[in-house]
């Protein structure tokens, strides 16, 4: 199994795992992201937020989001909006 960093983080009822690949270029893969998201042997998150390099000469950064288990979909379209905002 493969080393990977992470940030946990929470808000509005909501708790999410960011991983940042811009400097470390890790597989995400589907194993990963439950193994993340398991509460009892994992981080345990309802969202991963993968931070992601880009092609696009007007941006620092992408983000990719996994939605691992959706109970309000405007407030998770939210923390989507903000994060697009602070990178």
């Amino acid at each position: 199994m493969q080393k990977v960093d992470f940030i946990k983080m929470h808000g509005l009822g909501n708790d999410f795992v960011i991983i940042d690949k811009r400097s470390n270029n890790i597989t995400i893969t589907e194993d990963i992201i439950k193994r993340l998201s398991d509460r009892r042997t994992g981080a345990g998150c309802d969202q991963l937020i993968t931070i992601n390099n880009t092609s696009n000469k007007s941006a620092n950064a992408e983000i990719e989001i996994s939605i691992l288990v959706v109970t309000e979909l405007k407030l998770v379209a939210m923390e989507h909006v903000a994060w697009q905002n602070i990178i």
